[in-house]
């Protein structure tokens, strides 16, 4: 009896850890999820940009979209501290989503693209561009993360 009961201990004990998973999967996993609703975010907030016209209107479509992108990078950041990711598995990581995380460096440039492109159409208003300007400039230091 003791014989079983101790199989059946072990039997247990590694079925749980075979049904846990991998920490740095399940990291993997999250993290890509992450980074792919950054993208549809930019990706949104780059067709709003376009589509407005006026500099408040385009600086506030900046800065929601920056708002946004800002939690999807708290999210990626704290999968990496909650699974306890070293630097080292990261970057493992970031290799494994290579195609989604040059697709967020895709989509920002695009983003910024359009910025750049509702600047110029401002060229007549200073204050407009400015106030573009400071939107750009705070999107510049989430976005590229």
């Amino acid at each position: 009896m003791k014989k079983v009961l101790g199989l059946s201990i072990v039997f247990a004990s590694l079925l749980m850890l075979f049904s846990c998973g991998n920490p740095v999967e399940s990291a993997q996993k999250d993290m890509k999820a992450a980074v792919e609703k950054m993208v549809v975010v930019v990706k949104d907030g780059t067709v709003k940009v376009k589509s407005v016209t006026a500099a408040s209107e385009i600086a506030g479509a900046i800065n929601a979209t920056t708002d946004e992108a800002k939690k999807c990078i708290s999210n990626y950041n704290a999968v990496i501290e909650k699974n306890q990711i070293t630097p080292e598995q990261q970057i493992k990581i970031e290799e494994n989503i290579k195609a989604t995380m040059t697709d967020k460096f895709n989509t920002v440039n695009e983003f910024q693209k359009a910025i750049g492109d509702s600047i110029i159409s401002l060229s007549t208003n200073q204050a407009g561009i400015a106030e573009v300007q400071n939107a750009l400039e705070n999107s510049k230091s989430v976005l590229n993360f």
